[in-house]
């Protein structure tokens, strides 16, 4: 991962935000049929491997029990995430952060 330009970043960033439904759905909704409708299945495995590991990382967060809301989880583990991974762009970090707040609201 260390080896992605700015523009892979860009495109993970956004693959993950297709992965999971940001702009399409109310709530998290994980689909690989969107990434491979987008991308081919070649490359939706090559993706699928760097959103499992960041969204991995992103659940590190210790977020979940030590924020007094959803905002603040959402923020605290979004500013742990970015310490770890500053090349991801703004769009895969709030996909994350949308999904992390969901599964522990």
């Amino acid at each position: 991962m260390k080896d992605l330009t700015e523009l892979g970043w860009l495109e993970l960033a956004q693959a993950i935000a297709l992965y999971v439904g940001r702009h399409d759905s109310s709530y998290p909704k994980r689909s690989v049929s969107r990434l491979e409708t987008q991308y081919g299945s070649e490359k939706t495995e090559e993706l699928l491997l760097l959103i499992k590991e960041l969204e991995s990382d992103f659940y590190e967060s210790d977020a979940k029990v030590v924020a007094a809301d959803l905002v603040e989880m959402g923020e605290r583990a979004s500013a742990d995430f970015r310490r770890r991974r500053p090349l991801l762009p703004d769009i895969g970090v709030e996909a994350l952060a949308w999904c992390y707040a969901y599964d522990f609201k």
